[in-house]
């Protein structure tokens, strides 16, 4: 019983190792089909990347794990970024026997003017290596901001009121007309204007309207 244990526990720790050295391959193989963007170029029509501004941008990526033969047919899908419409195009670079290098090209891209990212997926057909995403970030987009609308100020009307005398004086129940002058003295015509008259102590309108309408009253 006792041999019996020993050599089981001996079986069982030859095989932890070999768990062990299975999953740093797997580890491995993971991290070898990332690839490494090297360098980008941004060639505009005209001006700077502002908003809806056309580009062509080349882009440089090296697979160090991947030889030229066995990733020479490679896919490019675009995704969700900065950039819209456009073409794309692949060049490979390197020689058979090398670690792959090839150039991306965008060709005639409208940039958005919301943030600075190029994104796209890779596909090396005929490799066992999965799809990955490309994440380009492009430092000369300038980012579009809305210009701020200052508020319209529109000016104040500045009226004169005036009234005419009285050629006697006023006993009491006795009537008279006075007539009031409006007087626009600033610059702005005033629209809607109105007046309202309230007498003071022992006076009594003989209309039943204390407001009066007045208009426009021009500049």
């Amino acid at each position: 019983m006792t041999a019996f244990l020993l050599s089981f526990l001996l079986a069982l720790a030859a095989f932890v190792p070999a768990l062990a050295d299975e999953g740093e391959n797997e580890e491995s193989s993971v991290l070898s089909s990332q690839s490494i963007v090297e360098d980008y170029h941004v060639e505009l029509t005209e001006g700077k990347l502002t908003k809806d501004a056309i580009a062509d941008i080349t882009v440089r990526v090296r697979n160090p794990l991947l030889l030229t033969e066995n990733g020479k047919n490679i896919d490019i899908t675009r995704t969700s970024d900065s950039f819209k419409g456009g073409a794309v195009s692949v060049t490979v670079i390197s020689d058979d026997g090398k670690p792959l290098e090839y150039v991306i090209n965008f060709i005639a891209i409208r940039y958005t003017g919301k943030g600075n990212s190029l994104n796209c997926f890779v596909l090396y057909r005929g490799s066992d290596l999965p799809v990955e995403p490309l994440n380009i970030t492009v430092e000369e987009c300038i980012e579009y901001t809305q210009p701020q609308t200052k508020a319209r100020v529109y000016p104040v009307p500045e009226i004169q009121i005036s009234r005419s005398g009285l050629a006697d004086p006023v006993k009491a129940g006795e009537s008279f007309d006075v007539t009031v002058t409006f007087t626009n003295t600033s610059a702005a015509d005033a629209n809607g204007a109105s007046a309202v008259f309230e007498p003071g102590e022992g006076l009594l309108l003989t209309e039943n309207k204390i407001s009066k309408r007045v208009g426009i009253l021009r500049a």
